[in-house]
Parts: structure tokens; sequence; C-alpha cells
């Protein structure tokens, strides 16, 4: 043993900081004593994945979707609560989804338009 100690090699699986850096307790044996210390550590081979920019030209394209569906919600005299128990959902989620905190998946805007009896209809086009 070395006058640093001796770390054992086997850390717990950690969880993720808010950064998305993995982080883990690795148990280290230390002095002549043999004093055991915990201590949080990153791991190098983790990092947070990486974000895709989206363009402002799928900005403005997404911001009239959601823009349009809250319209329709509205002239259909739906609250978030109402549409909420409708989708099977909570109404933060309404909420978070027609200010822009959140991206919703597919199935989510089809089942969103269908409540209010409407469709999306999307295209690719060159």
């Amino acid at each position: 043993m070395g006058e640093l100690g001796t770390i054992f090699s086997k850390p717990d699986q950690g969880r993720t900081d808010e950064l998305g850096h993995r982080e883990f307790t690795v148990r280290s044996k230390m002095g002549s004593k043999g004093a055991v210390y915990y201590t949080k550590c990153r791991n190098p081979l983790f990092s947070p994945p990486k974000t895709k920019t989206v363009s402002k030209i799928d900005e403005a394209w997404f911001t009239a979707l959601v823009t349009k569906l809250r319209q329709e919600r509205q002239s259909c005299g739906l609250s978030q609560t109402t549409l909420a128990g409708l989708l099977k959902t909570k109404q933060s989620a309404i909420s978070d989804f027609e200010s822009g905190r959140t991206n919703p998946s597919l199935v989510f805007l089809i089942r969103y338009s269908r409540a209010l009896g409407k469709k999306i209809i999307f295209s690719l086009n060159d």
C-alpha cells in the first residue's frame, strides 16, 4: 500500500447530475489506520447527450403549429384541464407544450389534434 492509499476500483452505479455528468462514489483506504473515505467523482467516459440545434425555419414552423393547435383548443371551448382529461395526461403537460417548454412526440401531436376533431397532415418536400 502506497503513501496515498489504495482506491477500490468498484464504484457504485452513480447518478447523473444537473449537467448530465455521471457521478459515483469511490471508496478509498487512506493512512496506516485504514480509514475509509468516500469521494464523489465524475466518470470521464460519460458525457452529457449532445443537443441538436433547431434552425430558425424549423422553429418558426413548430411555433406556428403550436399556436394553431392552441387557437383550435380555445375555439372548441376546451380548457387545458379538460383537454388533459381527454388525453389522459396532466394539465401541466398541455401548458408546457403550448408554451414551448417541451418538444412533443408525434403521437402526442396526433392525440392532441384528434381530441379537437382535427387532423395534422405532414408532407415531405424537396
